[in-house]
């Protein structure tokens, strides 16, 4: 792990379209174009051991916030590192966590100790006084226009009378009350070729067995509800 510099993310940037994945191999982000896959944990700090957190983490013992990157610990088998963010929320007496899975493997410092990127869900499941945790999830997918669509008729030709130009509607929006599949909002643009797909959900998760392969495996069939 080592101290997060801050980064310059282009959603509009992304590698060639995936090829459908159909070998028994884990899925890996690029297999099905996911940019970014962000989990936001929130947990009562008496149901976690804060001490040993932040001697696991070489935080001092004061510290209260704090954000790293989790390099690859095997950049040939994942294809992903991790931002990593903690802060004490005096208010609510509890501690938050942001883990952002990002879609490009980065080498370990020499030095690098744990947790590296692909560890860190079930090293972090170590310190929690019981073994899951509600999440809010944030996946984010870029594909090519002529690889794949929208099940929505976008962009979309309008007028806006009140100024007398004409417009195209280029994304959309929504909440699910609902909340299928755990699905909370769903955010859809395409746009110069692209075509971005944002979909934030809410579960449990276990972290000790914790998989981004299977994570992967969920959020795809989720995907597929939206693009074809």
């Amino acid at each position: 792990m080592q101290a997060i510099q801050k980064e310059e993310e282009n959603p509009e940037e992304m590698s060639e379209e995936a090829t459908p994945q159909t070998s028994t191999k884990p899925l890996k982000m690029t297999d099905i174009n996911c940019k970014r896959l962000e989990y936001t944990i929130a947990v009562p700090l008496d149901k976690f051991d804060l001490d040993d957190f932040r001697v696991g983490i070489h935080a001092n013992p004061e510290t209260l916030r704090e954000r790293r990157v989790c390099n690859t610990k095997n950049p040939e088998v994942a294809d992903y590192h991790v931002h990593f963010g903690w802060r004490i929320r005096k208010g609510k007496a509890d501690i938050e966590f942001e883990i952002g899975y990002v879609a490009s493997p980065q080498k370990p410092e020499p030095d690098e100790a744990e947790p590296f990127a692909e560890d860190l869900m079930p090293w972090l499941g170590k310190y929690f006084k019981f073994g899951d945790a509600s999440a809010t999830i944030m996946a984010e997918f870029l594909f090519k226009e002529d690889k794949r669509q929208t099940v929505f008729p976008l962009p979309i030709k309008t007028r806006i009378a009140e100024i007398g130009v004409d417009a195209e509607i280029n994304g959309v929006m929504f909440d699910l009350p609902s909340h299928p599949d755990g699905m909370k909002s769903v955010f859809i643009r395409q746009r110069e070729g692209m075509l971005f797909l944002g979909i934030q959900s809410e579960k449990r998760i276990e972290l000790s067995s914790f998989s981004v392969s299977r994570e992967l495996e969920s959020v795809r069939e989720i995907t597929e509800k939206f693009v074809r």
